[in-house]
């Protein structure tokens, strides 16, 4: 069966803009903005104060975490460790800050977020720019609601993708909570979103290394 005239030009157009939307993304990753975020202070293992908008004018990577997590939790700070560490590699230390908010107010201290830390990275004494930070629940609760991420305590056994089950001294607690990494711009807007834990990192350095490049 031939395809007549029209038939081909169709054809033709829907390439031309699927190629040209697809190269946009490609050479422009940071293209997407969907608001800016809430500021907020928590405090790093070091027992300091870490505001977020003191570090106004650096492309931002952000993600929460509990330190029993199973395994995504894990992987993602890992994750995030490697893109910072190619980032650094690459001279953009003075453009860059991470933070890792570990929201588990209820068994989480600042020792065991340190041992965390540690365990993560393979670093004792962190750079000021790479900070794992935790608050009360009043905090943890309000800075969770202000960005738009989800998690909820669960002590019945339940597994699927989005769960993670931990054991604790006194006992069977889960944390149900999504998996989702925040990419800030210089001026605090959300830029980027990875969700779950199959991102791979070459991504994830190539929207911040945009953003470093083209500014915001």
């Amino acid at each position: 069966m031939k395809l007549n005239l029209i038939g081909l030009l169709i054809i033709f157009i829907v390439l031309s803009f699927s190629g040209f939307f697809a190269y946009d993304y490609y050479n422009n990753p940071g293209a997407i903005i969907t608001g800016k975020y809430p500021d907020f202070s928590l405090t790093n293992f070091n027992n300091e104060s870490i505001t977020f908008s003191d570090y106004s004018g650096k492309v931002r990577m952000v993600t929460f975490v509990y330190t029993v997590c199973a395994y995504g939790c894990n992987l993602i700070t890992t994750k995030m460790t490697d893109t910072y560490n190619q980032l650094v590699d690459k001279g953009y230390d003075d453009d860059i800050a991470f933070f890792v908010i570990d929201f588990d107010y209820l068994h989480d201290n600042l020792t065991t977020l340190q041992n965390y830390a540690s365990s993560i990275t393979g670093i004792d004494e962190l750079p000021d720019n790479y900070q794992f930070i935790t608050g009360n629940e009043e905090q943890i609760n309000q800075t969770a609601l202000e960005w738009g991420f989800y998690y909820e305590l669960e002590k019945s056994p339940l597994v699927n993708t989005t769960v993670q089950l931990s054991e604790y001294e006194h006992g069977s607690v889960s944390w149900i909570h999504a998996f989702i990494v925040y990419i800030i711009d210089q001026d605090g807007q959300i830029r980027h979103y990875l969700h779950g834990t199959d991102w791979i990192v070459e991504d994830a350095y190539k929207v911040m290394r945009y953003l470093i490049r083209h500014g915001s």
